[in-house]
């Protein structure tokens, strides 16, 4: 039995690896030479409230709710022309979550007709072993595909995987099958060049 003490302590723990995970995409990007040649950055959270422009943009607005942009993990944005690249959502693994970022690229797509922006999800796929001694792979395989990666192929523009962080952070060697809109996360930053310029 989970008590409220060890649930809290298991949210807080995963909190702080999300966050991790987090700042180590924001890190490779933001220090690849090709973006910084492109004038491309990628913002956080705290980027947001300092800017007021990008902070009003991606402001959700509806009736008397207002929700700023905190579950959005990272924006790529061009920093001459101040254009939105894509919003780039951060998962250390999925746990059913990925609903909320199939949510998030629907309404910045269709409610907020920002219809140039991609919407990607970066992930290390940790796995869904669930105890097991070996590690199964979040997105099964390219034949047999996981709920999430049908989803995401049809409402995403693109899974980026990061296995090299699960061997450095938690020592799980893993090698997830690739294909069709998923992809290993080296190639995300030629991509974002390719969409700055309005490629693919």
């Amino acid at each position: 039995m989970v008590t409220d003490g060890s649930f809290s302590s298991h949210q807080s723990h995963a909190t702080i690896e999300g966050n991790n995970f987090e700042a180590h995409v924001k890190s490779i990007l933001n220090n690849d030479k090709r973006l910084a040649a492109h004038h491309i950055r990628i913002y956080n959270n705290k980027d947001f409230s300092e800017d007021i422009t990008l902070l009003d943009r991606l402001t959700i607005n509806v009736r008397n709710y207002s929700e700023p942009p905190n579950n959005l993990n990272l924006i790529a944005k061009d920093t001459i022309t101040g254009a939105l690249i894509a919003l780039i959502c951060c998962k250390l693994s999925l746990h059913g979550r990925i609903s909320e970022t199939l949510f998030y690229s629907m309404f910045y797509k269709n409610y907020l007709k920002e219809e140039e922006l991609k919407v990607v999800l970066v992930t290390p796929d940790k796995g869904r072993q669930n105890n097991q001694k070996a590690w199964i792979s979040e997105w099964g395989t390219y034949n047999n595909p996981t709920k999430g990666r049908i989803l995401s192929e049809y409402f995403l523009d693109g899974v980026y995987i990061d296995n090299q962080y699960l061997r450095q952070r938690f020592g799980i060697i893993a090698s997830t099958q690739l294909g069709l809109d998923l992809y290993d996360f080296a190639l995300l930053p030629a991509h974002l060049i390719d969409w700055k310029n309005g490629q693919r």
